[in-house]
């Protein structure tokens, strides 16, 4: 009868075992997901986070010098959206594409700047958070773009700088030109 019954220190153990197996397998968990989102804490679950300032960004209006031999789109629109863009875009030697992307003092939210490929939908260059009062000349590519004409559709989102929902967007088709 004694011979059926397991000692109180097997059990034990296999419990504890299976605790730590548990805790290493969460832990893995969590490390997993920092690793595949580096710039997301990894206690944010759920959590929206504002899109980080373009560091790009600069102070004021393009000098007259840059925006030589550009026209601007100037739009404004319901909810506050008030932007200047160039209305030719074109690819850089050094893989940027030139925007002049002005968001105006008085635009009363901050900007986003995305461009996609038509066919294939792909972002090939997206900004950062543009303040009022700032303006990005470049964006830098996500992706090695060939050095060619491409229909884009180049996307304009407005962000309410206080609470970062969204005031509205626009999207607009174009042609990207090679330099």
């Amino acid at each position: 009868m004694n011979a059926s019954k397991q000692p109180i220190y097997l059990r034990t153990g296999l419990f504890v075992n299976i605790i730590l197996i548990a805790l290493v397998c969460v832990a893995l968990c969590f490390a997993l997901h920092y690793y595949l989102s580096p710039n997301v804490s990894p206690w944010n679950f759920g959590i929206y986070l504002p899109p980080a300032n373009d560091k790009t960004a600069v102070l004021g209006t393009p000098s007259e010098d840059a925006t030589v031999g550009f026209d601007y789109v100037n739009e404004q629109i319901a909810n506050g959206l008030i932007f200047q863009i160039a209305s030719n875009l074109y690819m850089q030697k050094d893989g940027t594409i030139t925007v002049l992307l002005t968001n105006p003092q008085g635009s009363g939210v901050s900007l986003l700047c995305a461009i996609e490929d038509a066919k294939t939908g792909k972002v090939l260059a997206k900004s950062g958070r543009i303040l009022p009062g700032y303006y990005v000349t470049r964006l830098r590519q996500r992706l090695g773009w060939k050095n060619k004409y491409a229909n884009i559709h180049v996307t304009i989102y407005a962000i309410d700088p206080v609470t970062s929902y969204s005031r509205g967007t626009i999207q607009f088709d174009t042609v990207l030109h090679p330099w």
